[in-house]
């Protein structure tokens, strides 16, 4: 009567591990065809992390960095967060802006054209929203040398 388990996705944590200073994780899909791997993620402080963030961004197989503004990507409206993390994945990368307020969500759901009742919602709310803090994210890769958004997601963390 209950849906079987496809897969299940396994995250594993690298902190400072193997000569790194950059933390770092790994993400594994476990299914009936095994093990596969998924996604690496590196964690930076965004306040201090700036130029290796650029760096990591640039080395991504999926972006062409010479025609490519990094602001595109590093919104600086977004960047006065808590950690910033840069994710190699298959068929693309990713970005994630962890530890950003209310007001930041609002302009990152704008941005990208989020329903307009879900932003209403969040504005009509944003008093009791205040105390959380959220984490957003973007998954882009380069299509005939533009810049492409594939998808975004947010969270809200207690």
């Amino acid at each position: 009567e209950r849906r079987p388990l496809d897969s299940a996705n396994i995250y594993i944590g690298n902190i400072g591990n193997f000569g790194s200073m950059t933390s770092s994780g790994i993400c594994y899909e476990l299914s009936s065809r095994g093990l596969t791997l998924q996604n690496l993620y590196y964690f930076f402080d965004a306040a201090t992390g700036k130029r290796a963030i650029a760096d990591k961004l640039r080395s991504s197989i999926h972006l062409q960095p010479e025609r490519l503004e990094l602001q595109s990507l590093l919104f600086p409206e977004l960047c006065d967060c808590r950690t910033i993390v840069v994710a190699n994945k298959k068929h693309n990368d990713g970005i994630y802006f962890s530890g950003i307020d209310i007001e930041q969500l609002l302009y990152f759901m704008e941005l990208l054209d989020y329903p307009a009742g879900l932003v209403d919602y969040t504005v009509a709310n944003r008093d009791r929203l205040a105390h959380l803090s959220f984490d957003v994210g973007i998954d882009f890769r380069m299509v005939d040398g533009d810049l492409k958004l594939l998808k975004s997601s947010y969270y809200g963390v207690f």
